[in-house]
């Protein structure tokens, strides 16, 4: 049988800017936490962070003049008993 090449993210690879893929999709990093900094600031001499836009904000909730429309069921699809 033939070895599984599996290939994991190491700490080196999470740095603010880069891309890597979570199930299939390509996630952008844009920031870190505290903590994180101070592990990379001691790990790797790492002591600039800049935040990146993040491009990928959800758009905002209708507002109030929003009217939800709410669909019935009609009972088309049933058979009437005889």
């Amino acid at each position: 049988m033939g070895a599984v090449k599996q290939e994991f993210y190491t700490d080196a690879d999470l740095q603010i800017g880069n891309v890597i893929n979570v199930w299939g999709r390509p996630l952008k990093l844009v920031a870190c936490d505290e903590f994180t900094q101070q592990f990379y600031k001691e790990k790797y001499d790492v002591d600039a962070f800049v935040k990146l836009e993040n491009k990928a904000i959800p758009k905002k909730a209708p507002g109030k003049n929003f009217k939800r429309q709410v669909h019935h069921f009609n009972n088309l699809n049933i058979k009437k008993k005889s």
